[in-house]
């Protein structure tokens, strides 16, 4: 059983730097204050965090979940990085400014994101990102 879980961490922590790695390409707002030693910290304690936290978050989620049929379960996702971002000192998310984009005729607008709505975005990014690798690779 106790190998279980330290695989199930293992590959969470390494899919987890893979997603950290690039995330500042996606959104600029994310900022790691030390580099490497800052993105392998987070990674463990995303990892962590989805292993212990996440079922605690789930259960005291239930009723809002039950009420909405499923639909707020992803505030489960944005509890869990708003912990990490309070226990990792040097990891940053600051509000997001989109530029827009333009391309034949398709035009998507430019939109600021305020704080929290930032980090339901990059909670979104991370979750997607880690479903895709896990479908893939079949963690």
């Amino acid at each position: 059983m106790i190998d279980f879980v330290i695989k199930k961490i293992l590959r969470l922590f390494t899919v987890n730097i893979a997603i950290l790695y690039f995330l500042p390409q996606i959104v600029s707002s994310v900022l790691y204050l030390e580099g490497a030693k800052t993105i392998l910290f987070t990674a463990g304690v995303l990892a962590i965090a989805n292993i212990f936290a996440r079922p605690l978050v789930k259960l005291v989620m239930l009723p809002v979940n039950i009420l909405s049929l499923g639909m707020l379960s992803w505030l489960s996702n944005v509890f869990i990085l708003y912990l990490t971002l309070y226990i990792v000192p040097g990891f940053i998310i600051s509000p997001f400014s989109f530029v827009g984009l333009e391309y034949q005729g398709f035009t998507i607008p430019a939109w600021d994101f305020s704080y929290f709505w930032t980090i339901v975005l990059v909670s979104f990014l991370i979750s997607s990102v880690y479903s895709v690798i896990s479908w893939i690779f079949d963690i």
